[in-house]
């Protein structure tokens, strides 16, 4: 599945959407390009305020396992090969921000392509 805006890339969706195992799944989130080289995912958590929760100990659960996802997702590496870093924002039921991971084409490893043409994010899936 790919997630297109009309005159934007064609992105991994369902693959690239990480999982966290709480009380409740995020909800299916929404997407947005960003000004530079940013995307940002957002997620909203139905079974949790941000009064419910430790931001700290949440951030430390989840993180890592956005990012091990992340990284592990062969249809990402592209993004990164361009240079883009990708953000999420996990939304507490009331709409408050409670994590907001972001992965660079570092963090996985990844150097960026300075003659990666942005034609390749455009491509069929």
């Amino acid at each position: 599945m790919t997630c297109a805006h009309p005159r934007g890339p064609r992105l991994p969706c369902s693959r690239a959407m990480p999982a966290v195992r709480s009380r409740a799944s995020p909800l299916p989130g929404s997407l947005s390009a960003c000004p530079g080289k940013n995307v940002t995912y957002f997620y909203t958590m139905p079974g949790h305020s941000s009064v419910d929760l430790d931001t700290v100990g949440t951030r430390e659960a989840i993180a890592p396992q956005v990012t091990g996802n992340v990284c592990g997702n062969k249809g990402m590496q592209v993004m990164f090969k361009a240079g883009v870093t990708v953000h999420y924002v996990y939304r507490g039921n009331d709409g408050v921000a409670l994590v907001r991971p972001a992965i660079s084409p570092a963090d996985c490893g990844v150097m960026p392509d300075p003659w990666f043409k942005s034609e390749a994010l455009l491509a069929p899936a």
